[in-house]
C-alpha cells in the first residue's frame, strides 16, 4: 500500500495551479496596464495592475480548478502567458537590433 500518492498528486496540483495563476495574472495585469496606459492619460504605473493580477490569476485558479467542470477549462490560461513571453521577446530582439 502506497499512501504517498495521493499526498504528491494533491501537492503537484497546488504547485501547477500557484505557477499557473502567478504567470497568467502577471500576464493579464501587464495587458490590462497597457491598455489602461493607453486609454487613459498615460502615465500610470505598471505595479498596482500587476499586483492585483498576481493576486487574482491565483485565487481565480484555484476556484476554477477546484470544480468539476472548470478544471479543463483553466489551462487556457497558458494562452496569455504565451502571448506575454512572445511579445517580451520581440522586445528583446528589437532593441538588441536596435543598436
Amino acid at each position: 500500500m502506497n499512501h504517498d500518492q495521493p499526498q504528491r498528486t494533491r501537492l503537484g496540483r497546488i504547485v501547477y495551479d500557484t505557477v499557473l495563476g502567478i504567470l497568467a495574472g502577471f500576464a493579464l495585469g501587464f495587458f490590462a496596464w497597457m491598455v489602461a496606459d493607453r486609454v487613459g492619460s498615460g502615465g500610470l504605473s505598471a505595479w498596482p495592475f500587476t499586483g492585483a493580477g498576481l493576486f487574482l490569476g491565483v485565487i481565480l485558479v484555484r476556484a476554477w480548478s477546484g470544480r468539476r467542470r472548470g478544471g479543463k477549462w483553466v489551462h487556457l490560461l497558458w494562452i496569455p502567458v504565451i502571448l506575454f513571453a512572445a511579445l517580451m521577446t520581440m522586445v528583446i530582439i528589437a532593441l538588441r537590433s536596435w543598436n
